[in-house]
C-alpha cells in the first residue's frame, strides 16, 4: 500500500523534472552550432548525452529510493522473516523496482518528444511543444496533489475492519490488489477503474 504510494508520488516528481528539462534533453540548433566547429564526433555526443541521462536516473533513484527501502526493507519484513539476508534482498526488489519504473517514466517522456521533433516541423514543434508541456505539468502538478490529499484525508481502517473486509466487495479493481482506501481514491480519480 505504502510501497505503491511512494512508487506513485516519485514517479510523478520525475515526470515533472522531465518536463522542466524539456528543452535540454536533445540537442538543438544552437548547441548544433556550438559543437560543429569542435573536434568532436557524433558517436561521443551521443555517448555523453546517454551518460548524462543515465547518471541523472541513477543519481534521481538513488537519492529518492534509498530511504524508502531501507525503511520498508526494515519495517515491513521484521512481521516475516528476521534474517538480514531477506532484508536485504526486499531492499534491492524495492530500490530495483523504483529505479525501473523511474527509467520507464524519464524515457518515456523522451519517446514522445523525439517522435514529436521527428514528425513535426520546428516552427510546428516549438507551438505544440509548449501546449503539450503545459498539459502534461499541469496534469502531473494535478495527481500530485490528489495523491497527496487522497493519502492525508482518509483515515486507515481499524485492525477489526481489515481483518472482516472482503477485497471482493470492494468496488475498485484497484482496491482489490492492495487494499489501500488511498489507493482506492488515486484509482477513482485518475480513471484507472474505467479502463
Amino acid at each position: 500500500m505504502d510501497k505503491c504510494y511512494f512508487l506513485w508520488v516519485f514517479m510523478l516528481l520525475l515526470g515533472f523534472l522531465t518536463v522542466v528539462e524539456w528543452d535540454v534533453i536533445f540537442p538543438d540548433r544552437r548547441d548544433y552550432i556550438n559543437i560543429v566547429p569542435l573536434p568532436v564526433r557524433v558517436r561521443t555526443l551521443f555517448l555523453a548525452k546517454s551518460a548524462s541521462f543515465f547518471l541523472f536516473i541513477g543519481i534521481y533513484s538513488a537519492a529518492a529510493h534509498s530511504l524508502a527501502s531501507f525503511s520498508f526493507g526494515y519495517f515491513l519484513t521484521r512481521f516475516r522473516s528476521g534474517s538480514p539476508l531477506f532484508i536485504l534482498r526486499y531492499m534491492g526488489a524495492h530500490l530495483i523496482a523504483g529505479s525501473a519504473a523511474n527509467i520507464f517514466l524519464f524515457f518515456l517522456c523522451v519517446f514522445i518528444q523525439g517522435l514529436l521533433m521527428s514528425l513535426l516541423s520546428y516552427g510546428l514543434y516549438r507551438r505544440i511543444s509548449l501546449l503539450l508541456r503545459f498539459v502534461l505539468s499541469t496534469s502531473i502538478v494535478f495527481l500530485l496533489i490528489v495523491s497527496v490529499s487522497a493519502s492525508v484525508s482518509i483515515p486507515s481502517p481499524s485492525p477489526i475492519s481489515r481483518r472482516s473486509r472482503n477485497p471482493r466487495t470492494v468496488f475498485s479493481p484497484c482496491s482489490r490488489r492492495c487494499g489501500s482506501p488511498a489507493c482506492t481514491n488515486i484509482c477513482w480519480a485518475t480513471g484507472i477503474p474505467f479502463l
